[in-house]
């Protein structure tokens, strides 16, 4: 029995959870906090206003990183051992960076009054996206150098920064919402990784400096521009539709039912976010660069499976306790103005119990680069989600959100599934 526990503590995977838990137990606490502060000092309408805000910043973030992250991630990795592509690929990237966050900051500047009325309805919060203009550059190079850090399998140093994140961001949010409201919430987001910059350049100065001194003495070559933007062109879909495709789905819900409504409803998001966060945070950590190096299908297939086996047991018991618990969970992380979600818990766990299953098989396509076959199931799964809320909210309200929400996790889980198969027995055949 000993034997055995030493086996499974020795597991990489369990022993990258259990330094991202304590991360994630830390995120979990100040994310409850302050979605409690949330709920208590600006109601479900200050909360969609904050959600709308959210997705439009993430959007113009994914245009000026180029969605380059996970690139990052795994290049860093393959090259970890190769002086010459590692730096050649960082600097390279690095220079395309500082161009497309360049123009994003002149477009949110100049285009902030504009931005302003279409996202939230007045001109009232344009100053919000001049306020951004002026830090997109600091947070494209936050999310640079945190891609290193991860490619680089620095596991410790990466939690230590997500810790401080989570604390600086919290913190900062409730503070700016105390005095200033709704107001002070929209430039906690729009300033918060700017400062958390800071922390991140002192625990990878030198590499960092290492990367900066390096720019001189490589050429960005359009082969390497082509390489990243094809890996890139991945996840800049899912990255640039996800937070676009809740932004139409908040307005639908706006337009047919009502702005208490679609509080609710980004309510149950933040729910579902805290749930899953210690398996979203875990899994791109450990498994992208794992998957990154390994060389053989077998190997590939072993990993993919033991992973399986770890996470979605693990998550579909968790999800039963946060249902038979559901509305003390309402009243811990919000408020008893967020009750009428309770009917939806049922749904949304099942929904994110699919989700982690399309993230473990999802992960290969990243890993392996295959583009066209994730890009089509990340759009094919986005349009199940938003034309299915469109057709079903109508006549289900919310209810008609969170099962678009379901049937999206569940055809991209086994959409994923099944191109994984097909991936080994091509590999196997090769």
């Amino acid at each position: 029995m000993i034997a055995l526990v030493k086996k499974i503590l020795n597991i990489d995977l369990i022993k990258v959870s259990g330094l991202t838990g304590i991360s994630t137990v830390i995120r979990l606490l100040t994310s409850l906090g302050l979605s409690k502060y949330l709920a208590i000092m600006i109601g479900p309408s200050g909360l969609a206003i904050i959600g709308q805000l959210t997705n439009v910043t993430q959007t113009m973030i994914t245009f000026c990183t180029l969605a380059s992250t996970q690139a990052v991630t795994k290049y860093a990795s393959e090259y970890k051992d190769e002086e010459h592509k590692y730096y050649e690929f960082l600097t390279g990237v690095l220079k395309m960076l500082s161009f497309s966050s360049i123009l994003v900051s002149v477009f949110s500047f100049f285009a902030s009054d504009w931005l302003s009325i279409k996202v939230i309805g007045t001109t009232e919060y344009s100053t919000i996206f001049k306020i951004f203009a002026f830090n997109l550059c600091l947070f494209t190079l936050n999310g640079f150098l945190l891609a290193i850090i991860n490619g680089k399998k620095q596991f410790k140093k990466f939690v230590k920064i997500n810790i401080i994140t989570s604390i600086i961001s919290a913190l900062l949010t409730m503070g700016l919402i105390w005095y200033y409201g709704v107001f002070g919430g929209l430039v906690s987001y729009v300033t918060a990784q700017s400062i958390i910059l800071l922390f991140t350049f002192y625990a990878v100065k030198d590499e960092a400096l290492r990367v900066f001194s390096e720019l001189k003495n490589y050429q960005l070559k359009p082969k390497l521009v082509k390489q990243v933007l094809a890996f890139s062109l991945m996840t800049l879909v899912s990255m640039l539709m996800y937070p676009t495709s809740k932004l139409m789905i908040r307005t639908e819900i706006i337009q047919n039912l009502d702005l208490m409504a679609a509080g609710i409803w980004e309510g149950m998001n933040k729910i579902s976010t805290m749930f899953l966060m210690l398996f979203t945070t875990t899994i791109p950590i450990y498994y992208l660069p794992r998957l990154s190096e390994l060389k053989t299908p077998k190997a590939l297939k072993k990993e993919v499976y033991l992973t399986f086996k770890i996470i979605v047991p693990t998550i579909a018991f968790l999800a039963i306790v946060i249902y038979l618990l559901r509305y003390y969970v309402i009243i811990i992380a919000l408020s008893d103005t967020f009750l009428p979600m309770m009917d939806l818990f049922a749904i949304q766990l099942t929904g994110d119990i699919f989700r982690v299953v399309s993230l473990i098989f999802g992960f290969t396509l990243v890993a392996k680069a295959k583009i066209t076959q994730f890009i089509i199931i990340e759009i094919l799964a986005i349009l199940v989600y938003v034309g299915g809320t469109f057709l079903l909210v109508k006549d289900f309200g919310l209810k008609g959100a969170v099962l678009s929400y379901l049937m999206s996790y569940m055809f991209y889980a086994v959409a994923s599934f099944v191109m994984f198969q097909r991936n080994l027995k091509l590999n196997d055949a090769a």
